[in-house]
C-alpha cells in the first residue's frame, strides 16, 4: 500500500513537488523581482530552494517576468544543497491575478500526488516545515494541510493533493476574491501546528526587512 493511501500517513518527499510562486509585483520593493534580490551573498530564491532540500522531489518555479533569470537559477549550482533537485520554470497564467493564478498554472504541470506551495521570498524556509506538514495526520486523505504559525493559518505554506490542485483553475474563474485561503477551506483544509517553525514563514516584503535580516 502506498504512503498516501491511508489518511494521516506520512507523505514521501518523492511524492511532493514544491510550487514556488515568484509572480509577485514587489510593490513595497519598488517593483523589484524579490526572489532575485541578493541576500547574504546569493539570490534570495537560492535560499528557498536550499530550504526545500530533502523535503520534496522536484520544484516548479512559477513566474511572470525575468524568466531567463529564473531558468538560470534553476540550473544546478555548485555548493548548493539543492543542486540535485530537479527544477522547472513555468509561466504564470496571467500577471496580476495573485497567488491562486500561479497555483493554477502549476496544476497543469504537476506530476506528483502532492504539491507543497510557498512563495519565492521566504529565505528561512526549512525542510522541517514541509516534513511537519507531510507527517500530519488528517481526517481524510484528500485534505490539504496548512501551516499555522501560532497566530493564524498561513495558506501559502501548504501541502495540497493533486485532486485539489486540479480545481484551482476553476476557482480562479469562479471566485471574485481569488482567495487561496478560501479555496483551501472549501476543500477541507486542516491546520498543522507550526509555531516553533514560524521563522520558516518569514517573507521579505520591504527593503527594511531585507537589511534587518541581512
Amino acid at each position: 500500500m502506498s504512503e498516501i493511501a491511508l489518511a494521516g500517513s506520512r507523505i514521501a518527499a518523492a511524492d511532493i513537488t514544491a510550487v514556488v510562486l515568484c509572480g509577485g509585483e514587489g510593490r513595497r520593493m519598488g517593483g523589484a523581482d524579490k526572489p532575485l534580490l541578493p541576500f547574504r551573498g546569493r539570490p534570495l530564491l537560492r535560499h528557498v530552494l536550499d530550504g526545500l532540500h530533502g523535503a520534496v522531489g522536484q520544484v516548479l518555479l512559477v513566474a511572470n517576468r525575468s524568466l531567463d533569470a529564473y531558468r538560470h537559477l534553476a540550473q544546478p549550482a555548485a555548493g548548493s544543497l539543492s543542486h540535485h533537485l530537479p527544477c522547472e520554470v513555468i509561466s504564470d497564467l496571467e500577471a496580476g491575478l495573485g497567488p491562486l493564478a500561479g497555483i493554477a498554472a502549476a496544476s497543469r504541470h504537476l506530476q506528483t500526488p502532492w504539491a507543497f506551495v510557498c512563495a519565492g521570498d521566504v529565505p528561512f524556509l526549512s525542510a522541517a516545515l514541509v516534513q511537519r506538514l507531510a507527517a500530519h495526520r488528517t481526517a481524510y486523505e484528500e485534505a490539504p494541510r496548512v501551516a499555522h504559525d501560532g497566530e493564524r493559518r498561513q495558506p501559502l505554506f501548504a501541502i495540497i493533493p493533486h485532486s485539489v490542485m486540479r480545481t484551482a483553475e476553476d476557482a480562479l474563474q469562479c471566485s471574485e476574491s481569488r482567495s487561496v485561503a478560501g479555496w483551501l477551506a472549501a476543500h477541507g483544509a486542516e491546520s498543522v501546528p507550526a509555531a516553533d517553525l514560524a521563522q520558516s514563514m518569514i517573507s521579505i516584503d520591504e527593503p527594511l526587512q531585507l537589511r534587518q535580516h541581512e
